[in-house]
């Protein structure tokens, strides 16, 4: 016969194992609605010799339905105060899905139009540069979707970016 401290000491254990698998089970439904918290893209070398030899200020790559744009060490060595970037699309071919956008800083929409979006990000601080800068998702036709166009301001001046595409060095 059992007596009622094994009893209570069972119920415990059961409840606590309960309470556990009601935990990791909303842990678990959250990640599967939110994926786009795993999502990080990192430069490789080739990449990184890339930029340098062609002295891009930006370079970004198409791949998997996502837009990875990177910045590069000579342009964050200059101290300015935002940047405008704009992505041109053809949108009978693709659809941006801007809800769902990895960044390493804030951004707001500036334009949205039907072949185009900017972005304008007004702070340029404390950025890594072999980690993407922005991620944005898109579906359907990779080939029909670039980064257009980056301008950077500072207090006196406006600068156009050189932009590289890092897509047509890996593809093979």
């Amino acid at each position: 016969m059992k007596g009622p401290k094994t009893i209570l000491k069972r119920i415990i254990d059961n409840s606590l194992i309960f309470v556990i698998s009601i935990f990791l089970s909303f842990i678990l439904f959250y990640v599967s609605k939110n994926t786009n918290i795993f999502q990080a893209s990192i430069l490789w070398l080739q990449d990184i010799k890339i930029i340098q030899e062609n002295q891009r200020d930006i370079a970004y790559k198409n791949t998997e339905w996502l837009l990875d744009i990177f910045l590069s060490d000579k342009l964050l060595a200059k101290s300015y105060s935002s940047l405008n970037m704009t992505i041109v699309y053809d949108y009978t071919t693709v659809v941006l899905n801007t809800q769902s956008i990895s960044f390493q800083k804030q951004y707001k929409i500036s334009s949205n139009g039907s072949w185009t979006i900017t972005l304008s990000f007004d702070d340029l601080k404390d950025i890594k540069t072999q980690e993407s800068f922005l991620i944005l998702p898109f579906s359907w036709s990779v080939k029909d979707i670039l980064l257009s166009e980056a301008v950077v301001q500072n207090w006196l001046s406006q600068d156009s970016l050189s932009i590289g595409n890092l897509t047509s060095y890996t593809d093979h």
